[in-house]
């Protein structure tokens, strides 16, 4: 805001308040600079001076710090030095480590030698508790509250260094702000660690004394590296003139190495230069009211003759009635040099203006061709707030897919065209997907394609195809999805035929090898059944045999006694008739039944998988996957073995129970088990016999991966996706398609090459969820 926009109370009221006040002009910028030229100088001295004293008095107290802090550290480390002394002349006693190997000496010296130092009768008690161990950790003597190792975790660590070193060892507790002192018991003949000396030593008190005699304003705090041990008093605000001396033992080594610091609460040296600021303050607010009169009457007498020019211009604004200022000096200059542009600008304003009406037109005629097109094409244009989940904007076109008006979904909630039973599942997907714009994940030119279910303004739904993509607005940083709606309902009808189409096809093929599977079983029985009639007819020579043999010796016998030889004789031919009569059976009856009973079951099974593969299309059954691929290859049974293909079938253990359409399964993994097996009669000269392997093993928790695999012809990789589509391959691999897509699946062939064999891998969801929202169906880069 400048002076000249203020109203006249306001200007009157600044005049009063600032002298020499001009306002936003030339003068108070010529003011200004005279004013800081003139201040500069009186500053830097002005400033020098308040500097130099306010060094001088926190140099005194800084010093007057170090003093204090020498003091102190003396003091704390002469008292620690005192107990850490005395802790290893006490450790070093005879009496200690006699009385420690001889156990009955422990009352009778030991702890009367011992207790002047455990009963606050010395020094070192004074600060330290005190108990002495022997090398297994068991107590031997100590105050009213002995030191346990075994329940206090800080005095385990200093008493296994002191035992496995032989050497006083010092440990700082950070946790409970205490010092740790072992100083081992050794036999001195041995050198052997038979006790250990434990001391601890409060920090916090130690600190707290020195610290109260002080005063209210300084604090001391303890250090020991980067960690700091206590503060006193425990105080969160600004330290002021910290200064800091090391605290080492002098007398043991190693023991500890603090730091302590002496600090003010309040930066007294600052309370102290108040009077010296406040004298400087009263003579800086003279000199600035004195040098800032003095500029400003210097800068109207140079800006007055540029004050009345601005002031012409103001008032009248045409060029033709500026005055003439014909001085030779800048501002006569100016004022010519202005009066010329200005008719230059008045000229140069005029064509901008025809311009600008002629770009108007022509942006209202494009205008209302962008509307002529979106209002009369049939998908349905429209933009969503990522932010809000609102439309921002939504083509007439809607009216006639959904029946919503424009003005009913313009700003409204995304809810309205989604089913209730998506909703929530289709905003999080919105939601992820610009969030991966916004982050540089997803690229800018990446468009998505989706089949929605919407639902009607007058009851029902709609099936729609949705391609979507992402930008960025520069004007509110909101990430905006831009979309297309294409009613997909004729479509999706040619769809079902051609599944319908699919399923009779397969219904037929699966009759086609039910019949031959059943035709070689019967081929079969009847060579069996031909097979056991001669038998049959060899048995009846046998027995015809037999009882001839059977009337010759009844006749033989009436006229004599048999002797010896005679009945020999006809034991062996007995034998022998025997001998034949178990051959036979064997051979031809026992073998040929078993057989012809093997077939009676091949054709109830062959029989019971065609009754499960034509029950209708939407039965959803829980069933074994492993069996259900087994009776697959069951039914190709007759292609596999006319060709000499062998099968091989790798299942993991954890395969789950599938809940699917059974049948709808079969029939699109024996399109493309058949599919194999065409692409193996298809090689031209084939050196090795053909393979097909199917391995079934779960993916994650939801979903199972089903892989077959051929070393058939093989197939180019630009070939790959056109399989898929109806006459690519014929009925077989597009059903398999149409099978995964309905299912939630995904299907994909992988070849090497020509030659080489394929692979062509189904993922399955182990249980059919009719109601799940719509998959992407794919993710394309627009050419």
């Amino acid at each position: 805001m400048s002076f000249h926009t203020l109203d006249a109370p306001a200007q009157r009221l600044l005049r009063s308040l600032i002298p020499g006040y001009v306002g936003d002009s030339l003068a108070q910028r010529i003011q200004r600079a005279a004013f800081a030229l003139a201040m500069l100088l009186v500053s830097v001295l002005g400033l020098g001076m308040l500097l130099l004293s306010l060094w001088n008095l926190r140099a005194t107290t800084l010093n007057e710090h170090a003093m204090t802090l020498q003091t102190l550290r003396g003091d704390l480390a002469s008292q620690l030095d005192g107990i850490a002394n005395e802790m290893q002349f006490l450790s070093q006693s005879p009496l200690v480590w006699t009385a420690i190997s001889d156990s009955a000496g422990r009352d009778a010296y030991l702890r009367p030698y011992l207790r002047p130092y455990l009963r606050s009768q010395s020094a070192l008690n004074q600060q330290t508790r005190l108990t002495l161990l022997d090398y297994r950790g068991r107590l031997i003597a100590a105050g009213k509250t002995p030191l346990d190792p075994t329940n206090d975790a800080g005095l385990r660590l200093p008493l296994q260094k002191a035992q496995q070193s032989g050497r006083p060892v010092g440990h700082v507790d950070v946790d409970r702000q205490r010092l740790i002192l072992a100083f081992p018991v050794s036999f001195p003949y041995t050198q052997a660690v038979i006790g250990i000396l434990l001391g601890e030593v409060s920090l916090d008190r130690l600190v707290q004394v020195r610290a109260s005699s002080l005063g209210e304003n300084h604090g001391m705090a303890l250090h020991l590296g980067q960690k700091e041990l206590l503060v006193i008093p425990n105080t969160d605000g600004i330290r002021y003139l910290s200064t800091s001396l090391p605290l080492t033992s002098s007398e043991v080594e190693g023991l500890y190495a603090f730091e302590l610091e002496l600090f003010e609460r309040q930066p007294s040296w600052l309370i102290a230069a108040l009077p010296v600021i406040g004298i400087f303050l009263i003579v800086a607010a003279l000199l600035v009211w004195f040098t800032w009169t003095a500029s400003h009457q210097l800068a109207l007498g140079l800006t007055r003759r540029l004050d009345q020019l601005v002031e012409s211009v103001q008032h009248t604004g045409d060029p033709e009635t500026l005055p003439e200022d014909l001085a030779n000096d800048e501002i006569g200059i100016l004022s010519r040099v202005l009066k010329f542009n200005l008719k230059a600008n008045y000229a140069l304003t005029n064509r901008l203006e025809e311009r600008v009406a002629q770009r108007s037109s022509e942006l209202a005629a494009s205008e209302e061709k962008y509307r002529f097109l979106t209002e009369n094409i049939k998908d349905v244009v429209w933009m969503l707030d990522t932010e809000s989940l609102r439309f921002l904007y939504v083509s007439p076109s809607v009216t006639a897919l959904l029946g919503y008006s424009v003005e009913e979904l313009d700003g409204a909630q995304l809810d309205v065209v989604l089913l209730p039973k998506w909703a929530e599942s289709l905003k999080a997907l919105i939601l992820e997907r610009a969030a991966a714009f916004r982050l540089g994940e997803a690229a800018a030119d990446r468009f998505y394609l989706n089949e929605v279910e919407q639902p009607c303004k007058a009851g029902g739904s709609v099936w729609s195809e949705v391609v979507t993509c992402y930008r960025l607005d520069e004007r509110s940083g909101h990430v905006i999805l831009l979309g297309v709606t294409r009613d997909i309902r004729a479509r999706r009808r040619a769809e079902e035929l051609e599944r319908y189409a699919a399923f009779q096809s397969g219904v037929a093929e699966m009759g086609v090898s039910v019949l031959h599977n059943i035709g070689n079983a019967i081929t079969a029985i009847t060579a069996d059944a031909e097979g056991m009639r001669k038998t049959s007819d060899d048995l009846a020579r046998v027995a015809e045999l037999l009882e001839r043999n059977v009337r010759d010796e009844e006749a033989s016998l009436r006229l004599a006694t048999p002797s010896r030889a005679d009945t020999e004789r006809l034991l062996e031919i007995e034998r022998k008739a025997a001998a034949v009569i178990r051959r036979l059976h064997e051979e031809g009856l026992k073998v040929r039944g078993q057989r012809i009973v093997e077939s009676v079951r091949h054709i109830a099974d062959i029989v019971r998988i065609q009754q499960n593969a034509v029950l209708p299309d939407a039965a959803v059954t829980h069933f074994d996957l492993a069996a259900a691929i087994g009776d697959v290859i069951a039914l190709n049974e007759d292609t596999l073995k006319r060709y000499a293909i062998e099968t091989a079938l790798n299942f993991a253990y954890d395969l789950p129970t599938m809940i699917l359409p059974r049948n709808k399964f079969q029939q699109a993994l024996m399109h493309v088990t058949q599919n194999a097996c065409k692409a193996i009669q298809a090689r031209p000269s084939p050196t090795t016999p053909g393979r097909i392997e199917i391995r079934a093993e779960r993916l994650d928790p939801t979903r199972v991966r089903i892989t077959v695999s051929d070393n058939g012809v093989g197939m180019a990789p630009d070939q790959l996706d056109a399989v898929f589509h109806s006459g690519g391959a014929g009925f077989e691999l597009h059903t398999a398609a149409l099978f995964a897509h309905e299912m939630g699946g995904h299907i994909r062939l992988e070849s090497e090459g020509p030659g080489l064999g394929a692979r062509l891998v189904l993922e399955l969801p182990h249980t059919f969820q009719p109601d799940r929202p719509p998959v992407v169906q794919t993710e394309r880069m627009p050419a």
